[in-house]
């Protein structure tokens, strides 16, 4: 099979010499003529103009990637931090603990036979969307809290300047990964294109090249050879 680069070459060569009379006064007859040769042509350039819009748009998915990993980590640090001096300073009064999404939640278990077994924490879900869900509430709800527990989360280190920025971090993160969906969606679909047109290029170049060959030995069965080198076949 032709390679890439031998394809978008031959298709090249085949669809402007295939322009010329001596090359038209065969290859015209059996369907390809001038507007169909343009046609392809015009494939073959829009192929060409995605050697960079693919990579380009793979690049910036993974900048998009890179960046969004970057701002997850950062919230991720305060939030664990708010968590951790959340059930300390607040420990024993769950309705704040509740409030805040910090109690524990416990689900039973169950043995192969269907009999209960016990009790573990719930795993809370680790999906974008849940954590984002999780962490926008959390410090929705720090940050409006009653001036008496505000006060307590902040002797601890945790003003409302904190919680703020805290507030700032995860919708950075938000933004970054709907920025990164954007950017995969983006590099999907030009990718996916280009592989389309590659193959709808391949396909109509071997029937193309097949009819041809096939018309101009008919054609001039002794003396073919000049007309095949002309059109690169």
């Amino acid at each position: 099979m032709l390679s890439q680069a031998e394809l978008e070459r031959k298709v090249e060569v085949f669809t402007t010499n295939g322009k010329k009379p001596e090359a038209q006064a065969v290859i015209g007859k059996v369907g390809y003529g001038p507007a169909k040769l343009d046609e392809q042509a015009t494939l073959l350039a829009d192929i060409r103009l995605w050697h960079t819009a693919v990579p380009d748009a793979l690049k910036a998915q993974k900048q998009a990637t890179a960046t969004e990993a970057a701002a997850r980590e950062a919230a991720s640090k305060e939030i664990v931090s708010l968590s951790d001096t959340g059930r300390t300073v607040f420990a024993g009064d769950e309705p704040t603990l509740t409030a805040l999404g910090l109690s524990t939640h416990y689900e039973r278990l169950k043995g192969p036979d269907g009999l209960p077994i016990g009790t573990a924490a719930t795993r809370l879900s680790e999906s974008t969307a849940e954590v984002i869900k999780r962490w926008r509430s959390e410090v929705g709800v720090a940050a409006a809290l009653p001036p008496e527990k505000g006060a307590i989360l902040s002797g601890a280190g945790w003003d409302l300047a904190r919680v703020k920025a805290a507030q700032g971090l995860v919708e950075a993160y938000a933004l970054a990964d709907t920025e990164q969906q954007a950017a995969i969606q983006a590099y999907q679909q030009l990718s996916g294109q280009q592989t389309a047109n590659l193959e709808a290029l391949r396909a109509w170049y071997t029937t193309a090249a097949a009819l041809s060959k096939r018309a101009i030995k008919d054609n001039d069965p002794d003396n073919h050879q000049q007309l095949l080198e002309l059109l690169g076949l």
